[in-house]
C-alpha cells in the first residue's frame, strides 16, 4: 500500500477548507429546519390537515399533497 504524509501547510490548508464546509452545512441545516417549521406554522392557513405531508412548489405557486408510498417488504 503507497502511503505518503502531506506538508504541514498542505494539511493546515486542507483542514481549513474542511472546517469552512462543515460550517456552511451547519448554517444550510439550519435555515432548511427553520424553512421547514415556517412552512409547518401556515399549513392551517389554508385549511390543510397538518398529519398529512405536502411539497411547495415554488415555481407553479402550488402546495401538492404526497402521497405516502407503502413500504416493500425486504426479500
Amino acid at each position: 500500500m503507497f502511503e505518503k504524509k502531506l506538508d504541514k501547510k498542505d494539511l493546515k490548508e486542507l483542514r481549513k477548507m474542511t472546517e469552512l464546509i462543515n460550517q456552511y452545512m451547519f448554517v444550510a441545516k439550519s435555515i432548511d429546519a427553520q424553512k421547514q417549521a415556517y412552512t409547518n406554522s401556515i399549513i392551517s392557513k389554508y385549511g390543510l390537515d397538518a398529519k398529512e405531508n405536502y411539497k411547495i412548489d415554488l415555481e407553479k405557486n402550488k402546495i401538492i399533497k404526497v402521497k405516502k408510498e407503502l413500504r416493500k417488504p425486504i426479500k
